[in-house]
C-alpha cells in the first residue's frame, strides 16, 4: 500500500448560511490508481452574514469560525471499477452575534462538527488499475454514484439554538457524471439530502427538516501531472423545517460559487487551495409569513386576510368592538396556558398560541407582535 497526504489550505469566503454548508467537490468522480491511502489535513476560515431558519427568533445573525479538519481516504476495486471510501473529523471554532427574541446576543463556542463519512463507487469509464498500469490510463466519460452521510458525533446543547452540531444524521445519496475533453473536465452532480429529527431542539422540541435538493457543475482544466484548477457552481432548494408539528410556510434556497487550485509539491503530497462563496434566500409559499404565530382573539383568529389590514392599520374585529387588542391578547394567553383551544382555532394555530405564550416571558409585546411577520411588513409598520 502506498501513503499519499494532502496538506489542505481552505480560504472560505463568504458562507450564506452556518457550517454545515454546501459543499463544492470538483473531480468527486475521477479514477485513480487502486491501494491508495490519503491523509488529509486542512484549515479554512469563514465569515459572513448567516441565513437562519425561519423557526428560529433569530435576526441580523453573522459568525466568523475557525475550522481544523483532519481526515482519512482510501481507494479500491470492485466489479472491475474503482471505489473510494473517506471520512472527515472537523474541529470548529465559532464567534455569533445577532438578536434573538429582538434583543442582542453574543456566542462563542467551539467542539468537534458532524462526522462525515463518503463512499463512492465509479460504474462506467474508471477500470480498477494499479498504480503501473494508471500511467496509460486516460479519462473519456465517468459515471458513478457516492453516499455521503454526517453522524451526531459533535458539540451540541439543546438548550442553545446556535451549535456547531446538529444532533441529527444526514444521509445525501448522488449521482456523479464526469467528461473529458483533453486537458479540460466537465462534471455534473445532482444530489438530495436526507435529515433525521432533532427530538432536543432548543429545550426539548422536535425539529424536523424536508430533504434539500442540490445540483453541482463544474469544468476543471489539468495543467501538470496532479496539478489542476476548477470553477464550480452549485444550486441547492428545499430544507422546509417542522417544530413540534408546526410547519414552517418557508424553505431555504441558494447558490454557491467555488474555485479549486491544487498544486503537486512530491510524488506523495499536494496542496489543495480553495474558496466557496454565495448568497442564500428564503422562499414563501405565501404572501405573508405573519398567519403562522396567528393569536386567538376571543373565539376568532386573525386569518391572512384580515392579517394584511391589520398590517395596514385598517383592521376591524367583527364582534369584539369592546375588545382592545392588548385585551384580547391576554385573554388568548390566558386560555393557552389553562390548555384551552377556543372555537374555530386550527389545531396548528392553537399550538402557534401555545409557542407565543412561551415566548411571552422572554419579549415584551411591542416585540410580540414582531415575531413571524415578513419584512414587507415590518416595513409598512414602521
Amino acid at each position: 500500500m502506498r501513503l499519499v497526504t494532502a496538506a489542505v489550505g481552505t480560504f472560505i469566503g463568504v458562507l450564506g448560511t452556518t457550517l454545515h454548508a454546501q459543499d463544492l467537490e470538483p473531480r468527486a468522480y475521477s479514477n485513480s490508481p487502486v491501494g491508495l491511502n490519503f491523509v488529509i489535513a486542512g484549515y479554512g476560515y469563514a465569515s459572513g452574514t448567516v441565513l437562519t431558519d425561519p423557526a428560529l427568533p433569530l435576526e441580523n445573525v453573522s459568525n466568523e469560525s475557525h475550522v481544523g479538519v483532519l481526515g482519512f481516504a482510501t481507494t479500491f476495486g470492485a466489479f472491475g471499477q474503482t471505489g473510494q471510501f473517506g471520512l472527515i473529523v472537523p474541529y470548529a471554532s465559532i464567534a455569533a452575534k445577532g438578536l434573538v427574541f429582538g434583543l442582542p446576543h453574543t456566542r462563542n463556542v467551539d467542539g468537534f462538527a458532524d462526522t462525515a463519512f463518503r463512499l463512492s463507487m465509479n460504474f462506467v469509464g474508471a477500470p480498477a488499475l494499479t498504480a503501473a498500469e494508471f500511467k496509460n490510463y486516460h479519462q473519456d466519460f465517468i459515471f458513478g454514484m457516492s453516499l455521503r452521510v454526517t453522524a451526531p458525533l459533535s458539540q451540541y446543547d439543546g438548550d442553545k439554538l446556535v451549535n456547531i452540531g446538529t444532533n441529527r444524521w444526514s444521509f445525501k445519496p448522488e449521482i456523479g457524471f464526469s467528461k473529458a475533453f483533453g486537458p479540460w473536465t466537465v462534471e455534473l452532480t445532482p444530489g438530495v439530502t436526507f435529515y433525521t429529527d432533532n427530538r432536543d431542539f432548543f429545550g426539548g422540541k422536535t425539529r424536523e427538516v424536508a430533504p434539500l435538493y442540490a445540483v453541482q457543475s463544474g469544468v476543471s482544466y489539468t495543467f501538470a501531472p496532479g496539478g489542476w484548477v476548477a470553477l464550480n457552481v452549485g444550486y441547492f432548494k428545499g430544507a422546509r423545517t417542522t417544530v413540534d408539528e408546526v410547519e414552517s410556510d418557508v424553505e431555504q434556497e441558494g447558490i454557491r460559487f467555488g474555485a479549486t487550485l491544487v498544486l503537486p509539491v512530491n510524488r506523495y503530497q499536494s496542496v489543495k487551495l480553495y474558496s466557496i462563496s454565495g448568497y442564500n434566500r428564503i422562499a414563501s409559499t405565501t404572501s405573508s409569513l405573519r398567519h403562522r404565530v396567528a393569536i386567538p382573539l376571543g373565539r376568532r383568529s386573525l386569518s391572512r386576510s384580515s392579517s394584511r389590514r391589520l398590517a395596514s392599520g385598517r383592521a376591524s374585529l367583527a364582534g369584539h368592538s369592546n375588545l382592545s387588542i392588548s385585551q384580547s391578547r391576554r385573554q388568548a394567553s390566558r386560555r393557552a396556558s389553562v390548555g384551552v383551544r377556543p372555537s374555530g382555532v386550527s389545531r396548528s394555530r392553537a399550538c402557534s398560541a401555545h409557542v407565543v405564550r412561551q415566548l411571552r416571558s422572554r419579549v415584551s409585546p411591542r416585540e410580540l407582535r414582531i415575531v413571524g411577520q415578513s419584512e414587507p411588513d415590518r416595513n409598512q409598520r414602521s
